[in-house]
């Protein structure tokens, strides 16, 4: 997918910064979101002038109308990092300071009856589109990771072929929370279910890459991993489709970690 496109003086910065992250391999699609919506409001808002002041930063940390503390907080993050990117290069930049939040989301932590006929659905569900069906072998694995090993979003879409050990039955977790390294191991029978995924999923495609591959145009991408925001929008669907009649908070693919570590 081509980079959105950036019109103030900082577009170099932006383009620059977000290339360095790719390069780490670290998920792009938010800051780059940000970065773009951050660009527009430096435009019209006369902020042009090519300098990270703190005057610019202010105006964008004030608390927008419908927006809560945590939405606030999580556009100032990619500020944050490019200030600190900037004053490497030795260039001034205002560094936006880590503000306080008193709002806390309490997630819907599903029950075990519920999550039963959540993975019966996934294990039963087929693709509309034939050139999409392998990600009918993906969607069972991918999101059992979450339940049986309380890994984070991007620790499972992130995984890459080398990084499965499915001789010792490990995973090998890279820049995980404090940008750390760590490994985990899993049940025998998730190893299981692991090497019969893998054996399934390598007659239909040559991977290059990751263990769980994504696509690109609507069709399987083998150099490419899952999005975070695929699986974000596939576990919504997926719990519609397991209940079409519920009403009020569903749980989110973190509700699955958090359901293994209570």
């Amino acid at each position: 997918m081509p980079m959105r496109n950036f019109n103030s003086k900082l577009r170099n910065h932006f383009i620059n910064l977000i290339e360095e992250q790719k390069v780490l391999n670290y998920s792009i699609s938010f800051i780059e979101y940000i970065f773009w919506d951050f660009d527009k409001f430096i435009i019209s808002n006369n902020f042009n002038d090519g300098v990270l002041s703190r005057e610019l930063v202010d105006a964008w940390s004030m608390q927008r109308i419908n927006e809560n503390l945590n939405t606030r907080n999580s556009r100032l993050y990619p500020i944050r990092l490019l200030a600190k990117y900037l004053l490497v290069l030795g260039i001034e930049a205002y560094i936006p300071g880590k503000q306080g939040s008193t709002e806390y989301a309490t997630p819907y932590i599903p029950t075990r009856k519920e999550l039963k006929i959540f993975f019966q659905t996934i294990d039963l569900w087929h693709h509309s589109f034939h050139y999409l069906n392998y990600t009918e072998l993906i969607y069972p694995v991918i999101f059992r990771l979450y339940y049986c090993l309380g890994l984070r979003l991007n620790e499972v879409v992130c995984l890459k072929i080398d990084e499965v050990d499915l001789t010792n039955g490990s995973l090998y977790i890279r820049h995980s929370k404090g940008d750390k390294d760590r490994i985990v191991y899993v049940s025998a029978d998730l190893l299981e279910l692991l090497k019969i995924y893998n054996k399934k999923i390598e007659k239909c495609c040559n991977r290059e890459r990751y263990f769980f591959p994504g696509c690109s145009n609507m069709k399987i991408d083998a150099a490419k991993k899952m999005s975070k925001t695929s699986i974000d929008a596939k576990m919504k669907y997926f719990w519609k489709l397991s209940f079409p009649q519920w009403i009020g908070k569903r749980p989110t693919v973190h509700c699955l970690r958090y359901h293994n570590l209570s």
